[in-house]
């Protein structure tokens, strides 16, 4: 999450006193905003990407956690999706969602809330109470969706140097 404060450094509005910006037609008072952008550094993670595209993961809930998890960046996939095991681990509470029809079958889904840190012990981001779902079935690895992933990061696929590149759209929020 990127705070203003962190974003715009200053903001400066001018008013004219001689009235030059009133629209003699319509009354009307245009004002000029001046927003001048702090730099930002983009943060980028880069991850071995041999057979898969797989990204590591840490859950949290209340007083428990996950150690790092390699969990599969899914592309076709809406959202984060655990199995049941981890869920049970966490002491999640969980809410019916529904059931999906799968590739491996029809499965319950689950949704709770809970933190995720992406990345390593050294450089990590993290979600605070973002929402997931949990799978009915134990057979399924942790599943990264487009959401947020793919709403933070542009994907960079480097298959031929083995890497998974996550690279932030932080910067100028009015590109």
């Amino acid at each position: 999450m990127i705070k203003l404060s962190e974003v715009f450094k200053n903001i400066l509005l001018i008013i004219p006193s001689d009235n030059s910006f009133i629209n003699q037609n319509s009354k009307s008072i245009i004002f000029i905003i001046l927003i001048t952008i702090k730099p930002m550094q983009e943060k980028m993670f880069t991850f071995n990407y041999y057979k898969y595209p797989i990204v590591p993961v840490k859950f949290c809930f209340k007083e428990r956690e996950t150690p790092y998890i390699d969990a599969l960046l899914d592309s076709g996939g809406d959202f984060i999706v655990i199995p049941m095991p981890i869920a049970h681990y966490l002491g999640l509470k969980l809410k019916k969602a529904g059931d999906v029809d799968t590739a491996g079958g029809i499965a319950s889904l689950y949704k709770a809330d809970l933190n995720m840190s992406m990345g390593g012990k050294n450089d990590c981001v993290e979600y605070k109470s973002i929402q997931i779902h949990v799978s009915g079935r134990n057979d399924i690895p942790v599943l990264i969706g487009r959401h947020p992933i793919f709403e933070d990061y542009e994907i960079i696929f480097r298959k031929k140097k083995n890497q998974l590149i996550l690279r932030s759209a932080i910067g100028n929020p009015f590109s």
